[in-house]
């Protein structure tokens, strides 16, 4: 009797490569690290709601709700080597930084620090740039690679950190926004393209503290946040001198309300 065969599925998707060295095997990386849970207790009850926005062809707004503390949430985009490995050091790294700072205790923060919050912050805002409900992945593949060598983010990546006072960004919270750009010089002939690139905008929420990480490949461009909300932050990227803990000026909802909007304009200005 001949063997039957069970028929293939069509239109199979390829097995997906880790968004960070390329490889397969993917694992379901934390967005936030698991240790965390220890402050932002869980229960069976928890939900999160992810809002995304499509800006073409038409704006669009759609809501997700789902299962789980915002902490819990996890995106299929590393392999298990990069998982347990280095991405796992990163989270490892500020486990003993982070609770004091996010706690409102007073403190410094020198430069040793300041570079391990800085990769952590990285890799968030490269983990949530690729989760796979959102259409667009802004961050491009040799600098999620360039990260997964190097362990620090780009010299035209500017991370800042404040302390907050406000209730809405408490519990783990985050927003993203980007886009890409191609600049061609006016009256350019026969469609040459110019200077291309991205940029984008994350807003991390932990209890006490709002970092913010501003990313872009764009040489010698910078983000311009406005004079009166750059007042709160200080820069821990490229490191600085010691940071006083909690900082001079603490941002409140409607401050990070405002940086939103101004992330979603991503004005940017030539040194």
């Amino acid at each position: 009797m001949p063997e039957l065969k069970k028929p293939r599925r069509q239109n199979l998707k390829p097995p997906g490569k880790c968004a960070f060295c390329g490889e397969g095997s993917l694992s379901k990386e934390h967005l936030f690290a698991d240790w965390l849970r220890d402050y932002f207790p869980r229960t069976n009850d928890d939900k999160h709601v992810e809002g995304i926005i499509e800006y073409l062809p038409n704006r669009k707004v759609s809501h997700i709700t789902s299962q789980g503390h915002s902490g819990s949430k996890k995106i299929r985009r590393a392999c298990e080597d990069c998982n347990s490995g280095w991405m796992s050091q990163l989270d490892n790294n500020v486990r003993n930084i982070l609770p004091p700072i996010f706690k409102g205790y007073p403190g410094i923060i020198d430069q040793s620090m300041q570079a391990a919050l800085a990769a952590w912050f990285t890799k968030i805002a490269i983990v949530g740039d690729c989760d796979i409900r959102k259409k667009n992945s802004y961050i491009p593949q040799e600098e999620r690679t360039e990260f997964t060598l190097r362990k620090s983010p780009s010299r035209d990546w500017k991370i800042m950190i404040s302390s907050y006072e406000g209730t809405s960004w408490k519990d783990l919270c985050i927003f993203q926004h980007g886009g890409k750009l191609d600049i061609s010089p006016v009256g350019e002939p026969n469609g040459l393209r110019g200077e291309g690139g991205y940029v984008q905008g994350t807003i991390i929420g932990i209890e006490n503290m709002i970092a913010i990480v501003l990313a872009t490949n764009f040489r010698d461009f910078e983000f311009k946040i406005g004079r009166n909300l750059s007042l709160f932050f200080e820069r821990i990227s490229p490191t600085q001198g010691t940071i006083q803990w909690p900082t001079a000026s603490v941002i409140s909802d409607k401050d990070t309300t405002a940086l939103q909007g101004i992330i979603r304009e991503m004005t940017f200005f030539r040194k």
